[in-house]
């Protein structure tokens, strides 16, 4: 006799066989540093909305309440606005980390060999679906031009997702000497919409002042394409 639990089992495994695919995320970023230095909206209507808050009860108090309440209301206003002040001020390292990938997709979609290759290091690796590429720079390059540039047109495409890590880790990353980034890319080819998750591994030299450049590239999904489909 099947019992539930027998018919149970292969139906999981179905689902789990067929769900998206999500990568393994890359390490999160302190919540209070993202709030101030990256994305202050969060804290912003939060504390516009404890100004309002704080105000309407201390106005129904009565007596002074209604000076008190303003006083507080502005209070949490200036932090508000100090936090808008500094994001706008501060970018930090995985900001910049963040605008480079999509700057790399945009060249490698359209693809623009010659912004493509200063963002490629000397040492640069490629894989893709667990297939390690021998290729050096210059033949990544070449890669990109023949697939892209000759056999597939990418009409269009997009960055829907991305976020980025840096070694350090910290607020002090404009020091940070490597990092990487996690991106979600959307593309279409030949009026057929494909999307695929991809690691970048980023190297800088020359101190805090320098250039960023792509030491590895890792495919690790791409929607209706195998590593055996992968050409070698």
């Amino acid at each position: 006799m099947v019992t539930p639990v027998q018919l149970l089992v292969p139906l999981l495994f179905l689902q789990d066989a067929t769900a998206p695919y999500t990568p393994p995320p890359l390490p999160p970023v302190p919540l209070l540093e993202r709030w101030v230095l990256e994305n202050p909206w969060p804290p912003v209507i939060g504390l516009a909305a404890a100004g309002v808050v704080v105000f309407f009860i201390l106005n129904a108090r009565g007596g002074g309440g209604a000076r008190q309440g303003a006083l507080a209301a502005g209070a949490l206003a200036l932090v508000a606005a100090l936090c808008v002040v500094t994001s706008f001020l501060v970018t930090t390292q995985r900001e910049v980390l963040v605008q480079r990938t999509r700057e790399l997709v945009a060249a490698a979609a359209q693809p623009d060999l010659r912004a493509l290759a200063p963002m490629l290091a000397e040492d640069v690796g490629l894989r893709v679906l667990g297939r390690a590429y021998t290729e050096d720079k210059a033949g990544i390059v070449g890669l990109v031009d023949r697939y892209i540039g000759s056999e597939y047109r990418v009409t269009r495409h997009s960055v829907p997702s991305v976020t980025a890590h840096t070694d350090d880790g910290g607020a002090g990353s404009a020091g940070a000497a490597g990092g990487r980034t996690l991106a979600r890319v959307r593309v279409e080819v030949d009026g057929m919409t494909n999307r695929s998750w991809w690691r970048l591994t980023w190297r800088r030299s020359g101190g805090a002042a320098g250039e960023w450049t792509v030491v590895h590239i890792e495919g690790l999904q791409i929607d209706f394409v195998g590593s055996e489909q992968m050409p070698r």
